[in-house]
C-alpha cells in the first residue's frame, strides 16, 4: 500500500514513469565531460559520483518516477541555467524533481511561477505541493484561499477538497482554521 505522502503526490501530479530512465542511454552527452557540471548543481548527483555508489561504479544514473520531458527540462536548466515556456503542470513536476535532487535555484523558479499562477482551479493542488516541497508556496496558497476565495463553499464543493479532507485531514484543518481566523479579522 502506498504511503499517504506518495498518494498525495500522485493525486496532485498524476502518474509518473515506473520504469527507470538510464541517463547514459537517453542522454549520452550526460557522460561526455558534463557529469561535473551536473554534480556541481545537485548535491544528490554529486553524492552519486563522488562516493562508491552504484551510479559511480556502473557509470549509469537511473532516474525513476519522472516524465522524460520533465527530465529533459531539468537537465537543460542544470546545464544552462535557463528555462522557458513553463506551465503550471511543468512547474509542478519540476518542483517535485528539484526537491528530489536538491536543486534549490530550480525549486525557487518553480515556486515563484506557481505563486504567480494560483487560481481557484489549482489552489488546492498548489497547496499540497507547497506542503510537500515549499513552505512559502503553501503559505501563498493559504493566503489565496483566505483573501481571494470569497465563498469557501465554492472551494469546498470541489472534488480536490474532498480528496484533501480525506487524505490529508491535518492540512484541511489548517485551511479551515486559517479561513476562520481570516474572516474574524475582517
Amino acid at each position: 500500500m502506498k504511503s499517504t505522502r506518495t498518494r498525495a503526490k500522485n493525486d496532485v501530479i498524476g502518474s509518473r514513469r515506473s520504469e527507470p530512465i538510464i541517463l547514459s542511454d537517453f542522454l549520452p552527452q550526460f557522460y561526455q565531460g558534463r557529469v561535473c557540471k551536473y554534480a556541481a548543481r545537485s548535491p544528490v548527483f554529486a553524492a552519486m559520483f563522488k562516493n562508491p555508489m552504484k551510479e559511480c561504479r556502473e557509470n549509469k544514473v537511473y532516474i525513476v518516477d519522472v516524465y522524460l520531458c520533465i527530465l529533459q527540462i531539468m537537465l537543460t536548466y542544470m546545464y544552462t541555467g535557463k528555462m522557458s515556456n513553463l506551465t503550471v503542470f511543468t512547474a509542478s513536476e519540476l518542483l517535485y524533481v528539484a526537491d528530489k535532487y536538491q536543486l534549490q535555484d530550480l525549486k525557487r523558479v518553480c515556486c515563484y511561477f506557481l505563486e504567480d499562477n494560483i487560481s481557484l482551479g489549482n489552489v488546492l493542488k498548489i497547496l499540497v505541493l507547497g506542503d510537500l516541497h515549499c513552505e512559502d508556496l503553501k503559505s501563498s496558497a493559504i493566503d489565496y484561499i483566505c483573501n481571494k476565495c470569497t465563498k469557501f463553499s465554492v472551494l469546498a464543493a470541489r472534488e480536490e477538497w474532498e480528496t484533501l479532507r480525506k487524505e490529508r485531514p491535518e492540512l484541511a484543518m489548517d485551511i479551515l482554521t486559517s479561513v476562520v481566523i481570516s474572516r474574524d479579522e475582517k
